[in-house]
C-alpha cells in the first residue's frame, strides 16, 4: 500500500473511533491517536500501529477527534462542594439524607453533605445576577429559591424531601409542599466545607457539565473518574467534550486576577484649572488605559503581523500590572508587539518585565518594527511577584501605541 494511502486509511479509522483523541502538550505539540489507557503518570496512545506514552506532567489538554453531540434535554443542574457540576436529564430525588441521581445509565447516591445546590431552571434576564447574589447570601439554613413575578426570592428553612412533583420545605416548624414549577433552586446549608484535594484534571461534558478528577482511568470507551469529594462515576466517550490537564502546569495571565493594576495618566495637552474638568479628564484617561483581556474591543482582536490571537493582554503606555506567582512557575512565554491597528508610529514604547524587582526583559516596541511580533521566553524560576510595565523610554515623548502581549502564559 502506498504510504499516503496508509496514512489516510488510519485517519479515517480514527475519525470513526470513539477513542480517537488529540493531545496538546506543554511544548505546543499536538499528538493524535487512539487512547489505550490513562495511567498514574502517562497517557498511552496508539498511532499508526505504534504505541506512544505521553507523561501527564507534559499534557495540557485532551480532546476527542470528533466532538460528540449532546443527547437529551437538561432538567436539573447539580453542583457539589468539590466543584463538580452535573447536568441531569431528570430531577433527582432526595429523602432528607441522600440525593439519588440517574446519569449515563448509572445510579449515583450522594450524601447531602457533598451537595452545594440543585438548580431546576435556567436563569432568565436579571435572574442570573440575582442567582449569584443568592449564592453569596449569608444564610443560616437551607434556602428554597423560587420565582416571584419573574424575579428570584428565597426563604430560609430546611429542605426535607424532593420528589418529581414537589419540594417538601420546612419553615418555622411547618412543612409545606412547593410544586416544582415554582422552584428555581434549593441551596443546602453547610457552614464548614472541608478542604478538598487538588484535582489532576477537569473534564467538561457535552451538556455543559464539569467534573474535577483526582484519579482518571480509561475503560471500555469511558473515563472512570474520582472527584475530590469522593464521587466515582463513568463518563462515556459519547458525553465528554474535553479534559483540561493544565492545572498547576500552565496559567494564562489574561485569566489571572492581577494583584495590582496601576495606570499612570499621560500629561494633558489641554490643561484646565477647573478641578472638576481635570478630575473627569484624568478619570477618562485612566479608564482608557486599563488592561484589556483577549482583545482591544468587540470589533478589534489582538493582531500582530496579520495573525489574530484569542488569548493575551492588551496594554497602553502608562500601565503597570503585578501578578502574585508564589514561585510556582519556571518559564514565561509570549509574543509581544505594537498591534496591527496602529498604522503610524507615535514613537517607541518600552515593555519591561520584572521578577521580584529584578529586570528580566526590556523590549523597545514601535509600529515601525518589521516584523512587529517579538517572541519572549523568560526564566521565572522562583519568582514570587511578576510586574509588567508599558511606558515611554526614558527621555522620549509619551507615545500612546497599543501593545499586545499575545498568548502570555507562565509554565512549570
Amino acid at each position: 500500500m502506498h504510504p499516503l494511502l496508509g496514512t489516510l486509511s488510519w485517519a479515517l479509522l480514527l475519525a470513526a473511533d470513539a477513542s480517537a483523541v488529540n493531545v496538546l502538550t506543554l511544548d505546543e505539540q499536538s499528538h493524535h491517536g487512539r487512547l489505550l489507557a490513562v495511567e498514574e503518570q502517562a497517557l498511552v496512545l496508539q498511532s499508526q500501529g505504534k504505541t506512544h506514552r505521553l507523561g501527564l506532567e507534559q499534557v495540557v489538554e485532551l480532546r476527542p477527534q470528533q466532538k460528540p453531540q449532546p443527547s437529551g434535554q437538561a432538567k436539573a443542574w447539580l453542583t457539589l462542594h468539590d466543584g463538580t457540576h452535573l447536568v441531569l436529564p431528570a430531577v433527582p430525588g432526595y429523602d432528607g439524607k441522600r440525593i439519588q441521581v440517574e446519569l449515563w445509565e448509572q445510579r449515583l447516591t450522594l450524601d447531602v453533605a457533598q451537595v452545594a445546590h440543585l438548580r431546576l431552571r435556567k436563569p432568565q434576564g436579571e435572574q442570573a445576577k440575582q442567582w449569584r447574589e443568592v449564592l453569596l447570601a449569608d444564610a443560616k439554613a437551607d434556602l428554597l429559591v423560587f420565582v416571584n413575578d419573574k424575579s428570584l426570592d428565597y426563604l430560609e428553612g430546611v429542605i426535607r424531601r424532593i420528589t418529581p412533583q414537589a419540594v417538601q420545605f420546612e419553615v418555622e416548624g411547618t412543612q409545606v409542599p412547593v410544586k416544582l414549577d415554582r422552584v428555581f433552586a434549593v441551596v443546602f446549608y453547610r457552614p464548614n466545607v472541608p478542604r478538598q484535594p487538588e484535582p489532576k484534571a477537569v473534564f467538561y461534558t457535552t451538556a455543559g457539565g464539569k467534573i474535577p478528577a483526582i484519579s482518571v482511568a480509561w475503560e471500555k470507551k469511558a473515563f472512570v473518574l474520582s472527584t475530590p469529594g469522593g464521587l466515582k462515576l463513568r463518563l462515556p466517550a459519547s458525553q465528554w467534550e474535553r479534559a483540561d490537564f493544565s492545572l498547576g502546569k500552565i496559567a494564562y495571565l489574561d485569566q489571572l486576577e492581577p494583584e495590582a493594576e496601576v495606570v499612570h495618566p499621560r500629561p494633558l495637552t489641554n490643561f484646565t484649572t477647573r478641578k472638576e474638568q481635570l478630575r473627569l479628564a484624568l478619570e477618562e484617561d485612566r479608564l482608557l488605559r486599563r488592561v484589556r483581556r483577549g482583545r482591544w474591543s468587540a470589533s478589534r482582536p489582538l493582531k500582530l503581523d496579520g495573525r489574530v490571537y484569542s488569548r493575551g493582554l492588551a496594554l497602553r503606555s502608562g500601565t503597570e500590572l503585578s501578578f502574585r506567582l508564589a514561585g510556582r512557575y519556571g518559564r514565561l512565554q509570549a509574543v509581544v508587539g505594537v498591534d496591527d491597528q496602529v498604522q503610524f508610529s507615535q514613537g517607541p514604547v518600552l515593555l519591561t518585565i520584572r521578577g521580584d524587582d529584578k529586570v528580566l526583559a526590556q523590549v523597545k516596541l514601535s509600529a515601525a518594527d518589521r516584523p512587529r511580533a517579538h517572541r519572549l521566553e523568560l526564566d521565572i524560576a522562583g519568582v514570587h511577584k511578576l510586574v509588567i510595565q508599558v511606558a515611554p523610554p526614558p527621555g522620549a515623548a509619551a507615545a500612546d501605541d497599543f501593545v499586545d502581549l499575545c498568548g502570555i502564559r507562565v509554565l512549570k
